[in-house]
């Protein structure tokens, strides 16, 4: 049972649960009145009201992942279903499916062609997989500077066919090393090696530099510190879905 708090908790549509019907005492009313002041009174316990249709948000709880090594344990790893249970809390999972217009319309008006078009009734999700997110530059440069906080924005590529690409929305980039020099001694000319004495030097022979696995130089602020390398450049990192509301349950949006 939901009751609206008086005051500025009385809008209607926002309302609060009652404690009591959760076992909890009702004793804590002057702490939701002032985060009702601080918020201007719209208090939700649903966020499809707080939040409009095409809003996406990382969720902690699992997906549909056949990808997934886990076995045993709560939730099932294994299970199916995840993604079907939060469409019906009004979420989708953003892993850039193609969706019929006619199944969800009012994200459909949100976003529409944005991420792709598969065909005239189906229109794709954003895809968050494995990604990080960027806002949008929009006109945002650097202080002091004429150039763009983001470099290649009028470059970036679409997500799908039709996309948008560019400086806007749902467009995406590849990863990238920052263009950049390193200083070096050049090699010594055969001639000049030769007038130094007994030297030889072949231009055909390769040398790699050695693999950063380690240093030990004992002076440098980090000595005896390990290196991490992979296949790209990253930070530390957690694991999260992402999904997008595709309706609201109080037909604001």
């Amino acid at each position: 049972m939901k009751k609206p708090y008086r005051g500025a908790f009385d809008h209607g549509f926002f309302t609060f649960p009652s404690f009591s019907s959760l076992g909890i005492p009702d004793f804590n009313q002057e702490v939701l009145q002032l985060f009702g002041s601080v918020t201007g009174g719209a208090i939700s316990n649903d966020v499809s009201v707080a939040s409009p249709i095409g809003t996406v948000i990382p969720y902690a709880g699992p997906i549909d992942n056949s990808s997934n090594s886990n076995t045993g344990g709560y939730p099932d790893p294994k299970a199916e279903g995840y993604q079907q249970a939060l469409a019906l809390q009004g979420w989708l999972f953003c892993d850039g499916s193609p969706v019929p217009i006619g199944a969800y319309p009012a994200l459909f008006r949100v976003i529409g062609f944005i991420y792709g078009k598969k065909d005239e009734g189906h229109f794709y999700l954003p895809d968050f997989r494995g990604r990080f997110v960027r806002g949008v530059n929009v006109n945002a440069e650097e202080f002091e500077s004429d150039s763009f906080r983001d470099p290649d924005a009028t470059s970036r590529q679409a997500s799908n066919s039709d996309g948008w690409k560019g400086n806007a929305v749902g467009s995406t980039q590849l990863d990238a090393l920052q263009v950049h020099q390193h200083q070096y001694q050049e090699a010594e000319s055969l001639g000049s090696i030769a007038d130094k004495g007994n030297a030889s030097f072949n231009q055909s022979t390769n040398a790699n530099t050695t693999d950063p696995l380690k240093t030990t130089d004992n002076t440098s602020k980090y000595p005896d510190m390990t290196v991490k390398t992979s296949q790209e450049t990253r930070a530390k990192n957690l694991y999260m879905n992402f999904i997008i509301k595709h309706r609201s349950d109080h037909g604001f949006f």
